[in-house]
């Protein structure tokens, strides 16, 4: 039953005027699509898949709405330590929070290295 839907999903794709490439998914191996815009997208996910330069096949990275939400509150959350840091007076406390700002500032740049796009206003 699953897999009727996902063909259905491809087969509405088709008929958007998307191409099926060779390529396949890196996380269900499920085909590849190209849009008129020339990116990727994998029907069965439902997200955009992007080709990397340097190894043989496909690598990929799908750009997952999670780690986009994650980016976006790691950054609000920078924000606030950042705020809080501003008025401690504590030197203990002052510790702790900019232990809690590195934290954030390595999972942000984590997760630029993975390939997430910037999000305006969130650079």
């Amino acid at each position: 039953m699953e897999e009727e839907g996902h063909i259905k999903k491809m087969a509405q794709m088709l008929r958007k005027g998307y191409t099926m490439v060779s390529d396949v998914c890196p996380a269900c191996q499920s085909p590849l699509f190209l849009d008129k815009s020339k990116q990727l997208f994998c029907a069965n996910c439902e997200k955009r898949v992007i080709k990397t330069k340097g190894d043989e096949g496909i690598t990929a990275l799908m750009q997952e709405s999670g780690l986009l939400e994650l980016k976006k509150v790691l950054n609000q959350k920078l924000n606030y330590i950042n705020a809080l840091i501003s008025k401690e007076k504590n030197l203990d406390e002052l510790n702790s929070l900019l232990r809690v700002l590195l934290a954030l500032l390595d999972s942000i740049e984590r997760i630029k290295r993975i390939g997430t796009p910037n999000i305006e206003g969130n650079k």
